[in-house]
């Protein structure tokens, strides 16, 4: 009867974002829809460095799994050369041609947002830019970019790796290349049930959680995208690419493994 009751209560309404609170302290434009103007970039952050550099030391990480005697040997040294050598993404040489998509309404919806968080990529080192659009070189694709409010009022931008159909990005990768293994409520009450009345739960949320793997250098060109006039490349794996679950899972439950070992938790 409980059970009944609650189930046809209403579900309360979520709380809306919070007030976005600028990390770099841009100065805002009135239109985000066209190029800014010069004196716009003179404080915007500038990285040059090319490519990337994953954020978690590959050398230390194998030392940790072998000394915990993580079994998967093929499955370590994968994961170990993604962080070296940068990841392979998967994308086809079919589709690698250059192609171009244009940018969301949602991006330009929530502008100053948008131009916070790519300031942010470039003074974390997991972005390239800004260069003039007449830098970038012609066989890239230049992909368009949308966004969504987080609950802390900022916004996750998403590249459109899907577009143009047919010949985008993600059209030339296999899902199935880089499996990811999800959990579910039912293995969530199990792990509870087991762990007993009164127990404790947490949860712990990987900040930048995609970006601490790089991409290979042979890839960046399939990162592209630009915003208010310049260009700018993801040199980390990114939030819309279809390999881009499974890369950063298998690294995540290889730490997971790692940490679990270490503090003498069961798994």
């Amino acid at each position: 009867e409980a059970i009944l009751r609650v189930m046809g209560e209403k579900i309360p309404e979520l709380p809306g974002p919070k007030i976005f609170n600028p990390k770099q302290g841009l100065l805002e434009l009135e239109d985000y829809t066209g190029s800014a103007p010069g004196w716009y970039w003179h404080s915007f952050p500038s990285n040059l460095i090319w490519p990337g550099k994953s954020k978690v030391d590959a050398v230390l990480l194998r030392k940790l799994a072998e000394k915990h005697g993580f079994r998967d040997k093929v499955l370590l040294g994968k994961i170990c050369r993604d962080l070296s050598s940068g990841a392979n993404i998967g994308c086809k040489e079919a589709l690698r041609t250059p192609s171009r998509s244009s940018i969301a309404p949602t991006a330009f919806e929530f502008g100053p947002h948008v131009s916070d968080a790519i300031a942010d990529w470039l003074v974390k080192g997991f972005a390239f830019g800004p260069v003039e659009l007449s830098e970038v070189p012609s066989d890239v694709k230049v992909n368009g970019i949308m966004c969504k409010q987080k609950p802390n009022g900022s916004v996750r931008i998403i590249l459109n790796l899907s577009a143009p159909l047919g010949n985008s990005v993600n059209d030339g990768i296999n899902a199935h290349e880089f499996p990811a293994t999800m959990s579910s409520t039912t293995k969530w009450l199990r792990v509870l049930n087991r762990a007993g009345k009164g127990c404790w739960i947490a949860k712990v949320d990987w900040s930048d959680a995609y970006k601490h793997i790089a991409v290979r250098r042979e890839d960046l060109n399939l990162q592209w995208f630009s915003w208010l006039g310049k260009a700018f490349c993801e040199l980390c794996l990114i939030f819309g690419s279809k390999s881009s679950v499974g890369l950063y899972d298998r690294l995540a439950k290889l730490v997971l493994f790692v940490v679990c070992k270490e503090l003498g938790m069961p798994l």
